[in-house]
């Protein structure tokens, strides 16, 4: 049986994921096997992810203060539902001006990105642990 697992269990797919596409020496299917391909492409579509949501945080933070300067969100906080709720609420009481039409577009983006980028991560986690099970399962991974 599985022991429980870690919050940090999706961080540490991916570490484990990009560790195997870039340690030449590591034991891994052969390069023209799709399980490897797979994963890189789930690993680098990841990556995509982030940093597309990582500029329409930065597009949105840039609406806010253009709105308005004293309304403030944590540095790297525009990933979470709390903080992403509450600059929807706030950009809902205002006039719906251009700017607070595309912030609140902005909003959607961020949201959808993070599902994806979650999804992802669990994605991941569950193809790693499966490669990780057929790599324990040969004989020179037990000794």
């Amino acid at each position: 049986m599985r022991a429980e697992r870690a919050a940090s269990d999706p961080i540490d797919a991916l570490a484990v994921a990009r560790a195997a596409l870039r340690e030449p020496h590591l034991s891994r299917p052969r390069p023209d096997e799709q399980l490897f391909r797979d994963l890189k492409l789930l690993v680098d579509h990841r990556d995509d992810l982030v940093d597309e949501r990582r500029r329409a945080q930065q597009r949105l933070r840039w609406h806010l203060h253009q709105l308005d300067p004293s309304f403030a969100v944590p540095a790297r906080h525009l990933d979470r539902p709390l903080h992403l709720d509450r600059v929807g609420r706030w950009l809902a009481r205002r006039e719906q001006e251009t700017q607070v039409l595309i912030a609140r577009d902005l909003v959607n983006r961020c949201r959808s990105l993070t599902r994806s980028i979650l999804e992802l991560d669990h994605e991941l986690e569950q193809r790693t642990w499966r490669l990780r099970q057929g790599c324990l399962s040969y004989p020179a991974a037990a000794s």
